[in-house]
């Protein structure tokens, strides 16, 4: 009797082994949504690459900071703000096929972005060479929005995120005073005393006596 058992409990394993099977095998991997990994621009203004808008930054394997703020660039390419700045981040942006997007191909793509017009004229270290808004704006420009600027391509990055809400708040460095004292008499003429002398030339007399 029990050898008949035995054999009915072998044949049905064998029936339902297909079932079992299917029992047995792993479940089937969730499907994660990836998160943009980050370049920092300056603070909380960062680069990065993605096919969709981007809700969440990922600066390191672990963190997930979120965007409150962004704008394409084109060719899947944004500029972001996030909520607190970040300190870590890869030094690199990656597109899907493994082509990086150097900080020369970033500033090609942000020079033709539509950005915020300031009306000041700026040199190369981002100081003020003229306010054509007559606003008295002088200094270099450190902080926009609450973020440093560092550089141009910050500060253009910072235009690019106030293209639709209007102009950004700046914060300006300003430019330093140098004293001069009264005995310094082995400093040499002043520049103005050496612009007039260079530039003035000689007086010639003309016709009733004045000076031309």
């Amino acid at each position: 009797m029990s050898r008949f058992f035995v054999a009915l409990a072998i044949t049905g394993l064998t029936a339902c082994n297909g079932s079992l099977a299917d029992l047995w095998q792993p479940p089937a991997s969730v499907h994660t949504k990836t998160v943009p990994s980050v370049k920092v621009i300056s603070g909380r203004i960062s680069a990065l690459v993605s096919k969709t808008v981007p809700r969440q930054v990922a600066p390191t394997q672990d963190e997930r900071i979120n965007v409150i703020g962004h704008v394409a660039l084109g060719n899947d390419v944004w500029i972001v703000r996030t909520r607190i700045p970040l300190e870590n981040s890869k030094r690199e942006l990656t597109r899907t096929d493994g082509r990086v997007v150097d900080e020369q191909q970033l500033s090609r793509l942000l020079n033709s972005a539509p950005r915020q017009v300031l009306g000041l004229t700026l040199d190369e270290s981002l100081r003020v060479i003229r306010d054509q808004k007559g606003l008295g704006r002088a200094g270099r420009v450190v902080v926009c929005d609450g973020d440093p600027i560092n550089s141009a391509l910050a500060l253009r990055a910072c235009l690019a995120l106030a293209y639709d809400r209007g102009q950004p708040v700046l914060e300006f460095e300003s430019p330093k005073l140098i004293k001069i004292t009264s005995d310094a008499s082995d400093a040499g003429p002043t520049l103005v005393e050496q612009s007039i002398t260079t530039d003035a030339g000689e007086a010639t007399m003309v016709d009733g006596g004045g000076a031309r």
